[in-house]
């Protein structure tokens, strides 16, 4: 049995009280029983059109799979009930990648990650939602390989990273997000810079290969070019300044979505992560608190994902390509205050 089985069987009560957790939650949306955006289509005519309109062949292969045919038919609770799953387990592997000490307040922290305002809507497809949950579990499935041989970890993220956006591209952030946190955590540790520093270079050649791979599929999808700038990346000599309008437009978007209250507890979150870190860090303070400054920065923009580099400002189009913040927020409490509490 290797480390994480036996750490599933160890805390086996707290990951069964997640799961349940995260059932009473979805749960709470499925039994509306409404048909939210595209879930009138399907129901109607029973295509899936996630390959052709998206290039979303995960949730394309996926779909047939869950349906057992390639005609849809609604499926009741079982599509959120599978959500609800797939979100738990995105959470128990993050708990785990970051400490191995567990507690339900870790756990409850996991669970933003899915349970947050922008990715309820995600969670509100009655179609959809396992797929777009899909993309959670395979941007952090390569963290269990984090501590292995760079090879191999540099292989399932090449896979997994390409299956994300096989199944839905706004988690695009999540794996970057979660590198500079697990990166942070290691430097606060006192753990060699240039080491931590050749693993992020293994995950950012991960990322750009498996991107580029992504990037070749969509060449072969003849719809992908009528979408408009929804699929449309900004030429090289623009990308800097599209990347500076789209930092300066998703922060903003972000905070006036956010209620007055929700934006005191992330700054109290902040306050707490930074103290906590300065305190407890094993390097120098001045070093602790730039890493954790440097940290929140890039966090904060790259949560955005890939849709830093599109000319299409797509979160002002809807609140659900926002919810790479929320992981980032959750990783705030991960990255190092968590190891506490």
């Amino acid at each position: 049995m290797n480390k994480f089985q036996s750490w599933l069987m160890a805390n086996k009560n707290l990951l069964i009280t997640s799961v349940v957790m995260c059932q009473v939650l979805v749960l709470s949306i499925g039994i509306i029983n409404f048909p939210y955006i595209d879930d009138t289509g399907r129901q109607i005519d029973g295509n899936t059109d996630f390959a052709r309109s998206y290039s979303r062949w995960g949730s394309e292969i996926g779909s047939w799979l869950v349906q057992g045919s390639r005609h849809l038919t609604d499926m009741g609770l079982w599509t959120h009930i599978l959500s609800g799953f797939i979100v738990s387990v995105t959470g128990i592997i993050i708990v785990y990648s970051f400490h191995k000490k567990l507690s339900l307040l870790a756990l409850t922290a996991a669970m933003l990650v899915g349970f947050n305002p922008w990715f309820l809507q995600n969670l509100s497809f009655r179609f959809d939602s396992p797929y777009m949950s899909l993309s959670l579990l395979f941007s952090v499935l390569p963290f269990l390989f984090w501590n292995k041989n760079k090879v191999l970890f540099l292989v399932i993220s090449i896979l997994s990273i390409f299956l994300m956006c096989n199944t839905y591209q706004a988690s695009s952030g999540i794996y970057v997000v979660m590198v500079l946190a697990l990166s942070l955590k290691q430097l606060l540790d006192n753990q060699s810079f240039i080491a931590v520093l050749k693993k992020a270079i293994v995950a950012m050649i991960s990322y750009i290969s498996a991107m580029f791979l992504y990037l070749i599929e969509t060449k072969f999808n003849p719809e992908i070019a009528t979408r408009g700038g929804m699929t449309t990346i900004a030429s090289v000599k623009d990308i800097p300044k599209t990347i500076l309008v789209n930092s300066q437009m998703y922060l903003s978007k972000i905070t006036e979505q956010s209620t007055k209250l929700w934006i005191l507890l992330f700054f109290i979150l902040v306050i707490f992560f930074v103290l906590s870190t300065v305190l407890n860090a094993k390097v120098s303070p001045v070093k602790s608190f730039l890493y954790a400054v440097l940290f929140l920065f890039l966090g904060s923009i790259l949560s955005y994902g890939v849709f830093l580099i599109f000319p299409e400002k797509l979160l002002l189009i809807s609140p659900r390509y926002g919810y790479g913040f929320s992981f980032f927020c959750s990783f705030n409490y991960h990255a190092y205050f968590g190891k506490y509490f």
